[in-house]
């Protein structure tokens, strides 16, 4: 049984409300996303792109509960999936982060020196396969998709939350 106090290996960071913005486009966020911001990402992975990801449930102008787990010891990408369905979380994959990272008020939540990593419906039974923006020192961004090493000590998971 996964415990909530960060036994189980996640940590409760950050709960905040969250809205989509009424502009957000599911066919086209990505697309447009990496066209707007891809600049601004000292590497950004060509895989971030909406033929590689099946749609979410992410609705503009909704609101969602977002909360932000520090991963505190080892766990594989299955553990994160177990622990996500325990919080009855949607997998929100590279839309999340990237409406997250948009948002001026949220970006701060992003770690320094840390990756936030975030789970698609698609990928998610992909051994490893995770979305994740990282970041070194204050303003060194990198967006990456892939199979990064399936051991999650020191993370931090995304979860939006109806």
């Amino acid at each position: 049984m996964i415990e909530k106090d960060g036994k189980d290996g996640f940590e409760l960071l950050f709960k905040f409300k969250f809205t989509v913005p009424k502009e957000y486009n599911e066919e086209t966020h990505l697309a447009s996303f990496s066209k707007k911001r891809r600049g601004n990402f000292w590497s950004y992975s060509g895989a971030i792109n909406n033929r590689n990801f099946k749609a979410t449930e992410l609705v503009s102008g909704k609101t969602y509960t977002v909360k932000i787990f520090e991963i505190n010891r080892r766990v594989t990408s299955k553990d994160c999936l177990d622990f996500l369905k325990t919080q009855k979380a949607m997998l929100v994959g590279p839309w999340g982060l990237s409406l997250l990272w948009e948002c001026q008020d949220q970006k701060e939540k992003f770690p320094i020196t840390g990756w936030m990593i975030s789970f698609d419906e698609k990928n998610a039974r992909m051994k490893g396969a995770v979305s994740a923006i990282g970041r070194y020192e204050a303003m060194n961004w990198v967006f990456v998709h892939g199979n990064l090493k399936d051991d999650h000590i020191g993370r931090y998971l995304l979860c939006f939350c109806e």
